[in-house]
C-alpha cells in the first residue's frame, strides 16, 4: 500500500458485539486471529501482533439495519493469492458463509460476515500496473470469478496448510447517510484524496497512490437515521500517524483552523477524538 512515509494508516477499531465469546470463537475459527480478554470484552490481534479491534459486549444487541449508517465491511489484506486461497478454503471447511471470489480489477476478494453481521472482506492486491483506469482515474468494479481458479493457487502455497497468513487492515467501507457530506468530512480532516467516484452511490478515498483506504456508500442508507448506539457494529475507527512530526503538523493545523466536530484532546495531545457526521468516533493519534 504505497503512500508517503508520513501518511496516516488505518488503526484499531472498536466494535460492539452481542456476545464476546461468540465473536471470539468466530474470529479464531474463521481467520485464526489471536484474542485476549479485557474488562467488558476482548481484543483481536492480527498475526503480526498488531491490534485489529476491541470487542465491547452489549448483551442482546441486534445488528444494525442496512438502512442506517454502519460498517459495510472491514477489509483484511493478505500478501498473495495462495494466502487468499487458503483463507477461502478455511472458511469453506468451517462451513461459514462465504461469497466470492470477486475480481475488483485492482484486487481479488472473498467475503464473509461475523455473528453480528459485520461484513469482512479478505483480499489480495493485483499488480499496480494492471489496475484498470477510465479517463485517467481508477475504474474498480465487481465481477464474480470461478472458485476453482482461486483454489488452484493452493498448489503455489509456500507456507504450512495450518498456518495463518500475514494480514493487515487494508481498508474500511462505511455505509453513510449523505455521500458528499462524508467525502467532504474525511478529505478535509485527513490527507485523503478521492480515487474513484463514478460508481453510483459510492466514493473511494486513499492516502498516497493506493486504490483506497476508505470506501463510502449510500446504496441502502441514503438519508438514513443516525445509528442506534445500543445495536452491535462500529463504535470507533482510528487513524495513526507513524511519523511524530507529521502528526504534530496535522494536529497544529487542525487546532488552529478549528474543528466543530472535535470532541476531545488527550491531556498530552497524543490523540484527538472527532465525531463523524453519522455518529462514529474517529480517533487520530501518533503511532506508539
Amino acid at each position: 500500500m504505497r503512500a508517503s512515509d508520513d501518511s496516516p494508516i488505518l488503526g484499531p477499531l472498536r466494535l460492539g458485539v452481542a456476545s464476546v465469546e461468540r465473536s471470539r470463537d468466530f474470529y479464531r475459527a474463521a481467520l485464526g486471529l489471536e484474542t485476549r480478554e479485557v474488562p467488558g470484552g476482548a481484543e483481536l490481534f492480527l498475526p503480526s501482533g498488531n491490534l485489529l479491534a476491541t470487542l465491547e459486549e452489549r448483551p442482546g444487541a441486534v445488528p444494525e439495519s442496512p438502512a442506517v449508517p454502519g460498517l459495510y465491511h472491514l477489509a483484511l489484506r493478505v500478501p498473495h493469492r495462495p494466502a487468499l486461497a487458503r483463507t477461502f478454503l478455511r472458511l469453506k471447511e468451517a462451513r461459514l458463509p462465504t461469497d466470492g471470489p470477486v475480481d475488483h480489477g485492482v484486487s481479488e476478494a472473498i467475503y464473509t460476515e461475523d455473528p453480528d453481521e459485520t461484513g469482512i472482506e479478505i483480499y489480495r492486491d493485483r499488480s499496480r500496473e494492471t489496475w484498470p483506469t477510465r479517463g485517467g482515474h481508477l475504474a474498480m468494479g465487481s465481477r464474480l470469478a470461478p472458485p476453482q481458479d482461486l483454489l488452484g493457487a493452493l498448489a503455489e502455497e509456500m507456507e504450512g496448510p495450518g498456518s495463518t497468513p500475514e494480514m493487515t487492515l487494508g481498508h474500511l467501507h462505511l455505509r453513510v447517510s449523505n455521500l458528499k457530506r462524508s467525502v467532504d468530512f474525511y478529505s478535509s480532516l485527513l490527507p485523503l484524496k478521492v480515487t474513484q467516484e463514478d460508481l453510483p452511490g459510492a466514493a473511494f478515498l486513499a492516502f498516497g497512490d493506493y486504490h483506497h483506504h476508505l470506501g463510502l456508500n449510500v446504496w441502502s442508507s441514503q438519508g438514513g437515521k443516525p445509528r442506534d448506539p445500543q445495536r452491535s457494529g462500529l463504535i470507533e475507527l482510528s487513524f495513526l500517524f507513524p511519523v511524530p512530526s507529521a502528526f504534530q503538523s496535522w494536529k497544529d493545523r487542525l487546532l488552529s483552523q478549528g474543528c466543530p466536530e472535535l470532541l476531545s484532546v488527550a491531556p498530552n495531545e497524543s490523540w484527538l477524538l472527532v465525531r463523524d457526521p453519522d455518529g462514529w468516533d474517529v480517533r487520530i493519534r501518533q503511532a506508539s
